[in-house]
């Protein structure tokens, strides 16, 4: 059945097949968090801080912060690499990049209220895979996009809101290839569903505080030849976090943020049948910190974070599977113009069985851009 090797299924039958499909399952991304280069190089604490044109992927209640027209991309590059028992495992190696963010806001003003409207678009799940054998060579390509609309709303001088409507699509593309006969098996996969992000954000001079809550989503899950097998369901939990901005200084900014997804409560449906995915909550702790420098009329920001990378299966020992991610990042800001880039440097190790460690290495590299259009 070839959807045992898409995205969720994998988690929830992880000790059952292949150590190989055990690397793809730690390949994927559980965290869902926002984009962009320099809320990544603050550890993605960004709920509370949401002020720039990312705001709509993070917190759609930080939009009223902005008050120029402002367009963004993000483009991230990943490098990935594992072992066993701190022996590298060839053939698991992976690289690839690819467009991970857009956005366009527009400020209004209703009356003495900031009003700002948005439209983004975010690689939300990268479903990218890839691995070599002696008998065998298995690429999977694509991920799970979200287009969002959003608007926010200043309520007064301490208060704003937000709500953003993801609308999800996407597709999977896997192609297996079994060396001692030279045959190649293709599959095809498309994603759909859709959800609301609503945010608030209280601004009370040296601290902000936000919070966001993701409704839960279906993903309708449909194999593109239905002779590779039927359509289905996974039910997407309910996702909420907070976050609090200390602006210590001019130049000095500290953000915390705590984020959950009720992994716990995903099912797959197939026809009228469902049933538990068995997944452990995805909860993460992000910490980061933004030091600006001055230097005639421009100004070159200093960010670096950490934060937790949880996973929603246990190790062989029963245990949650958690690792951690430092983040370092820089930036520059030329009048209309931000440049920033980021650094993420992820590990995660568990038991797969009696002692046998297996590690995961991950870089990401990721590029921004920040254009204000209009004085």
């Amino acid at each position: 059945m070839k959807k045992k090797f898409t995205i969720l299924f994998i988690v929830s039958i992880l000790m059952v097949f292949s150590v190989e499909i055990g690397f793809a399952q730690l390949s994927y991304d559980f965290n869902f968090i926002g984009a962009g280069a320099r809320a990544r190089a603050m550890g993605g604490a960004f709920i509370g801080v949401a002020d720039d044109a990312t705001a709509a992927s993070w917190n759609p209640a930080g939009l009223p912060r902005l008050e120029k027209t402002e367009a963004s991309v993000v483009g991230l590059y990943t490098t990935t690499s594992y072992s066993m028992n701190d022996e590298k495992i060839e053939g698991m190696d992976q690289k690839h990049g690819n467009l991970n963010f857009l956005s366009l806001a527009f400020p209004l003003v209703v009356g003495e209220n900031n009003l700002v409207v948005a439209v983004a678009a975010q690689r939300v799940i990268d479903l990218y895979h890839s691995s070599e054998t002696e008998y065998y060579s298995w690429e999977t390509k694509g991920g799970v996009d979200a287009i969002s609309p959003a608007v926010g709303l200043q309520l007064g001088s301490q208060v704003s809101v937000g709500a953003a409507v993801n609308i999800f699509t996407g597709k999977y593309d896997q192609e297996e290839t079994y060396k001692l006969t030279n045959e190649t098996e293709t599959y095809t996969e498309k994603y759909s569903g859709s959800n609301v992000s609503i945010g608030v954000l209280f601004d009370l001079q040296k601290f902000r505080i936000g919070g966001v809550f993701k409704t839960p989503w279906d993903m309708t899950c449909k194999p593109e030849d239905t002779t590779d097998g039927e359509e289905y369901v996974i039910s997407m939990p309910v996702m909420w976090g907070v976050g609090l901005a200390w602006e210590v200084t001019e130049k000095l900014l500290l953000a915390v943020d705590y984020e959950s997804r009720r992994f716990s409560t995903s099912e797959m449906k197939v026809d009228d049948e469902s049933e538990s995915l068995e997944m452990e909550d995805v909860n993460q702790f992000r910490l980061g910190a933004e030091y600006l420098i001055f230097s005639g009329d421009n100004i070159i920001p200093l960010r670096a974070g950490i934060k937790s990378d949880a996973k929603p299966f246990k190790d062989y020992n029963d245990e949650q599977v958690v690792g951690g991610v430092f983040t370092i990042g820089a930036g520059l800001i030329m009048g209309n113009v931000n440049l920033d880039f980021a650094a993420e440097f992820g590990s995660t190790e568990w038991d797969v069985y009696q002692g046998r460690k297996l590690s995961e290495s991950k870089t990401n590299l990721i590029f921004g851009a920040v254009i204000h259009l209009g004085e």
